[in-house]
């Protein structure tokens, strides 16, 4: 015969046949218990799920012949002590541990706000949420919403997005890269800098972008080269390969421009010591433009264009409107340049009135129409005008001449009639 004992701390009952006080209950068969309200010590109740006693002041559950530490209010059940899930709770509130995978799982219904693992603070607002969300993509995002308390959990502000290729979004739920930020970051001062390190594979040449321990310069350094890029907060300079630039762009070495990546015309502008220069690859011209239009170009053959000109065999410098200048020294190449000769070739007077009366110029000068259509060189107009000038010279040394010579025979003519006169009288 199978007998159930229960030990009671207090037991009063009325069976109808029986009506005591005893301290030991024995009964061949099975013991109904219902559910009480009854908050008196040492009560027993089923309420529907657990067998509970009321002690001090709680009702607590049966555990398997020991005394549970589990409590329970009108809304639901509660624990005072250390738990442990899978191993012995010794120095936090909740430990777990999954002994065959070594993980532990948390399983939700679905993947939304409402549905995750949050934090109250003790007005009962909900101040952090870690939950999954996408509820129609079984690889959910992970998510974490709060600082800002608020008593509805949808309603806490999104902070940080984890998506299934890995990239981490803070400010926004759409990471492009493997850490994407909207808004600003803030890095921390250290000892040799703050900024961002970077590193490319197994390479040793590490990259810094930040500012400078010793002082707040931003830089973008490289531990095989040094400082590459430098700005002084001051007065916004710039240098390059520079550690401390003296002008709003300082740059050290070669300086390369293109139209676009591929483009095999660039200019580079360096300065070396003594020497600097701008140098032109592709096309060989240098071209120096304002608000789109062309003002001055250098090109391959050494011709300096400046204005709307076009070059012109043979000369190197081609102005538009004209030079304004204190003082023009022309050089001669050889004596064939100038007109030592125009003596020997000065035309006759006649020759000169029929170039004018002809031609509407003097003789050996160009007409309007040639300068208009060829210009004129200066050497050769000065020429032209010199020899001219010469020519004059001579035409008046001979009317000199022509005039002491008409002059000294006017004087003979004037004695030989003064003595005529006195012989007649």
């Amino acid at each position: 015969m199978k007998y159930l004992q229960i030990t009671l701390i207090l037991l009063s009952c009325s069976l109808g046949f029986l009506s005591a006080q005893v301290e030991n209950l024995e009964v061949e068969g099975a013991i109904k218990i219902g559910n009480s309200t009854s908050s008196e010590e040492g009560t027993i109740r089923f309420d529907g799920d657990l067998f509970e006693g009321f002690a001090s002041g709680e009702w607590r559950p049966f555990a398997l012949g020991q005394t549970s530490p589990w409590l329970s209010n009108e809304n639901g059940y509660y624990l005072l002590e250390n738990v442990g899930i899978g191993r012995a709770a010794t120095s936090a509130r909740l430990i777990l541990q999954d002994n065959s995978r070594n993980s532990f799982t948390i399983r939700t219904s679905d993947n939304s706000a409402s549905n995750g693992m949050a934090f109250q603070n003790s007005g009962g607002a909900y101040s952090w949420n870690i939950f999954r969300e996408n509820n129609e993509n079984p690889d959910a995002d992970f998510v974490i919403a709060g600082g800002e308390a608020n008593t509805e959990i949808a309603g806490l502000p999104e902070r940080l997005r984890i998506v299934k290729n890995g990239n981490i979004g803070i400010g926004t739920a759409i990471p492009r890269e493997k850490l994407h930020v909207e808004g600003r970051l803030w890095l921390g001062e250290h000892s040799s800098g703050s900024g961002l390190w970077l590193q490319s594979g197994e390479s040793a040449n590490d990259w810094f972008v930040g500012a400078r321990a010793d002082n707040d310069f931003l830089r973008i350094f490289n531990y095989g080269d040094g400082d590459l890029v430098v700005i002084k907060p001051t007065n916004g300079y710039v240098g390059v390969n520079r550690s401390n630039p003296q002008t709003r762009l300082h740059v050290g070495g070669l300086m390369r421009s293109s139209y676009d990546s591929s483009s095999g015309e660039y200019v580079e502008m360096w300065h070396g010591g003594a020497h600097g220069y701008i140098n032109t690859v592709g096309d060989g011209n240098l071209e120096f433009r304002h608000d789109g239009d062309s003002k001055m170009k250098l090109t391959s053959n050494a011709q300096l264009l400046v204005g709307d000109v076009t070059p012109i065999n043979g000369y190197n410098l081609i102005v538009e409107n004209g030079i304004l200048t204190e003082e023009v020294k022309v050089a001669l190449k050889n004596s064939a340049d100038w007109s030592d000769d125009a003596w020997d070739l000065v035309p006759g007077i006649a020759e000169v009135k029929a170039s004018i009366e002809e031609k509407s110029h003097l003789v050996d000068m160009p007409s309007a129409d040639q300068l208009v259509k060829t210009g004129y060189s200066v050497t050769d107009m000065d020429s032209k005008l010199l020899a001219q000038i010469e020519w004059l010279w001579l035409h008046v040394i001979d009317m000199k001449d022509q005039i002491d010579e008409l002059s000294s025979e006017n004087a003979k003519l004037k004695e030989r009639l003064q003595e005529t006169m006195s012989e007649k009288n």
